[in-house]
């Protein structure tokens, strides 16, 4: 019997040949794009004529690949109770699809929050010291979900306390005689609810 010999391979993009690709076995994902549609047709050859072309039975359409995410972080590594959270993330998508359908889903000590739901922010007024929060992200390109990511999981600090309201005998412009007493009045103030405890006052006299 005689060998392989000269065979024709020819592929062809939406019925149009594509000479550059004759007689490879293989096209490499970095020609194909989503929605076109690919056909071959082989003519054997044993060195010395080629028979009929024969082609496959059905043509070959690419379809849409899933977008991905990466870098998925929670900005504020270090956050107390006084801290917006912010979610950051790369999409990327093949195709050249834009992100259109995200979801994106937020958690703390490991339980969904839903009113948070699709939302990259969490204002510091929801967040308490202790508490653990991360994001997931399944990103979608408007039509396909890719497989969903999860962030960094970051831990709230506990926030300074305050002091608001200072006055000094009721007032914020004072003015006392030599025969008045010096009374300070102020309100603590503590994001995390904690008591006071510890406060250090400290006064000075012409500097």
């Amino acid at each position: 019997p005689d060998t392989q010999s000269g065979t024709i391979i020819e592929w062809y993009i939406n019925g149009t040949l594509h000479p550059e690709f004759n007689g490879n076995t293989t096209i490499l994902s970095t020609y194909t794009a989503k929605g076109q549609v690919w056909f071959v047709r082989i003519s054997p050859g044993d060195g010395t004529d080629n028979g009929p072309f024969v082609g496959l039975a059905v043509n070959i359409t690419i379809i849409n690949t899933a977008p991905m995410v990466s870098n998925a972080v929670i900005q504020q590594t270090s956050p107390d109770t006084n801290t917006n959270l912010t979610i950051n993330y790369s999409y990327y998508d093949v195709d050249g699809d834009s992100e259109s359908g995200s979801i994106i889903l937020c958690y703390k000590n490991g339980i969904l929050q839903p009113s948070l739901n699709n939302s990259r922010t969490v204002y510091f007024g929801l967040t308490n010291k202790t508490q653990s929060w991360y994001y997931t992200i399944s990103p979608k390109d408007g039509s396909l979900f890719g497989l969903t990511y999860q962030s960094n999981i970051i831990t709230i600090k506990n926030s300074f306390p305050y002091a608001l309201d200072i006055l000094i005998n009721g007032t914020t412009n004072p003015l006392i005689h030599s025969n008045e007493s010096i009374s300070l009045t102020y309100t603590f103030s503590d994001a995390d609810g904690d008591l006071e405890l510890g406060t250090t006052i400290t006064w000075y006299r012409n500097g």
